[in-house]
């Protein structure tokens, strides 16, 4: 099992988790807010371009809870979580996120190749890889 940290502003879960950087060639930190009710994890295009993966080739529209707003589909090479990584993680790109306070929104599309209990007394989230096809949410605090 990998824990990560996750900071807590205003009952907003944030982490920072390594990406892998097409540019530097390693990976790189990106503070990314938890969001279980995010379908797909998405990223500003600054911090798309800070990594090398942003990319205008691929078009599409994503319902937020603000409404629909115009997105770009990219391929992330590997994030890495704790120990695991994954590898071709597909995001979406979005403007708005620019004028956020974080990289990315990290939503269910990687979430769910994990079992994670999210301990709100500790900080911590614990990821277990999952081996068959349900996964588990616990929440405690």
């Amino acid at each position: 099992m990998e824990q990560i940290e996750v900071k807590l502003k205003n009952d907003i879960m944030y982490a920072e988790i390594p990406f892998w950087s097409v540019i530097d060639g390693g990976y790189l930190d990106m503070v990314v807010m938890i969001d279980t009710g995010a379908t797909t994890t998405a990223f500003a295009s600054n911090a798309l371009k800070r990594i090398g993966c942003y990319s205008e080739a691929k078009k599409g529209k994503a319902r937020t809870a603000g409404g629909f707003v115009d997105t770009y589909e990219v391929q992330i090479p590997k994030i890495k979580i704790g120990n695991m990584e994954l590898a071709e993680v597909g995001v979406s790109s979005h403007e708005q996120l620019n004028d956020f306070p974080f990289d990315g929104i990290l939503g269910m599309n990687v979430l769910m190749q994990f079992n994670f209990n999210v301990d709100f007394d500790e900080n911590m989230i614990t990821l277990k890889r999952r081996l068959g096809k349900r996964s588990s949410l616990n929440i405690n605090g």
